[in-house]
């Protein structure tokens, strides 16, 4: 499990993000966005199948992003 804050221009937190692993699953949770977001899933080069979101390939792994107003991504790689 990771965490990570995303500070706003005055200190505050704009939004949260939970990302956890279970053996092929993978669930990202973020709350408090306000905003369009999207996490970049470092080393990985494809997914089976993601419910909430979208995935597309970079050149440094993965980035999702979810659907409109999604809290929550799960995605099996």
């Amino acid at each position: 499990t990771a965490t990570a804050s995303v500070p706003t221009i005055d200190g505050g937190v704009a939004m949260a993000v939970t990302v956890r692993r279970e053996g092929k699953r993978i669930m990202i949770e973020a709350s408090g966005a306000t905003k369009p977001w999207s996490v970049l899933l470092r080393g990985l080069d494809g997914v089976g199948s993601v419910e909430g979101g979208a995935a597309a390939a970079e050149l440094l792994g993965m980035r999702v992003a979810p659907e409109d107003r999604a809290t929550v991504v799960r995605l099996v790689v």
